[in-house]
This record gives structure tokens, sequence and C-alpha cells, in this order.
């Protein structure tokens, strides 16, 4: 099996399923973290070939160092968007936010 055959390389930072708009993080999660079977991981993406999956996994094991790597850069930037996102909130979720606080006093005081 050819790696690119069903991985592409945009740059260090950023591998997809070729084709796809699926990062090579999000099949990972799945399978590191959720404990999933690729099996599991292709029924979760319309059309995705379970070939394609196990590719990415081949592909993480044969360059464990580097993919762990790149697992942890993603992680932090991930961590990094959510707190800014938390910090600065857009007008939408300020609202929801406000809205949701605002239901919890009224139950409070009834």
């Amino acid at each position: 099996m050819k790696y690119t055959d069903y991985l592409e390389f945009l740059s260090p930072e950023e591998i997809r399923i070729r084709g796809r708009r699926i990062g090579l993080e999000n099949i990972l999660w799945r399978y590191l973290a959720l404990k999933q079977t690729p099996e599991q991981i292709a029924a979760e993406y319309l059309d995705l070939a379970i070939e394609a999956v196990e590719a990415a996994i081949a592909y993480y094991r044969d360059h464990q160092i580097e993919m762990n790597a790149y697992l942890d850069a993603w992680l932090a930037q991930s961590n990094q968007l959510i707190e800014a996102q938390e910090r600065n909130p857009s007008p939408g979720i300020a609202r929801l936010t406000a809205f949701k606080a605002d239901g919890r006093a009224r139950q409070k005081t009834v």
C-alpha cells in the first residue's frame, strides 16, 4: 500500500485523506483516543473507504514519532483556538451565554 494513494501531504502540519477534507488528526483521534476500529471510523464519514482509514493508521504506525508530534501540535493549536474563542466569544455565543445565565437566575428565584 502506498500512502500517497490515500493521503495528501499539503504541508508538514496538514495531512488529509486524499480527495476529502478529513484531516489525518481526525482519523487518528478516533483510533487512538476513542479506540474506534477502522470500520467504525469509516462508518462515521460518508463514503470513506476503509482502505483510506487503514492507510492513515499504517502511516501513523510507520511514522509514530513524527505523528505524535503532529498530534501534539494539533491538540495545542485546538486548545489555543478554544481559549481564544472563550476570551472573545462571537456576538451570537455571547447572547446565548447571557440567555442561559438569565434562565438559571430565574430558576433560582422560583
